[in-house]
């Protein structure tokens, strides 16, 4: 049964067409979506910078298939908790490749000041 195993996920691969469908569905329905100024728009302003960095973070060979192993999904699969559970370990993967993208994007700032800094005493 491994080939049927292997035509089964082949939808849910990164390289089908029905993901590049879903992608492209899904950018056309919120390209339009105008969120009303206030605190919910002002905290997506402040995530938004750092959403890259949480996928490039999930998605990094040294922690694509350790992250769900870390976080007991198998654990739960099959179990009445197994949605709670996705949506606690959805929360925990963003906030942590949040907090490394930030890390990142402050020795950034401090090492252009004190280039900067270098730059001016020349």
């Amino acid at each position: 049964m491994p080939a049927l195993a292997y035509y089964m996920d082949m939808p849910v691969t990164y390289n089908h067409i029905l993901c590049l469908a879903g992608a492209v569905g899904l950018f056309m329905v919120f390209k339009n979506v105008s969120l009303p100024e206030g605190r919910a728009a002002a905290v997506i302003r402040q995530l938004a910078p750092y959403t890259f960095g949480v996928y490039l973070l999930h998605e990094h060979l040294l922690v694509r298939y350790e992250w769900m192993r870390w976080l007991q999904v198998d654990a739960v699969r099959g179990s009445f908790w197994f949605v709670p559970h996705m949506f606690l370990c959805v929360a925990i993967v963003y906030a942590a490749g949040t907090a490394v993208d930030l890390v990142r994007q402050r020795l950034f700032d401090l090492a252009e000041a004190l280039v900067a800094k270098r730059g001016r005493r020349e």
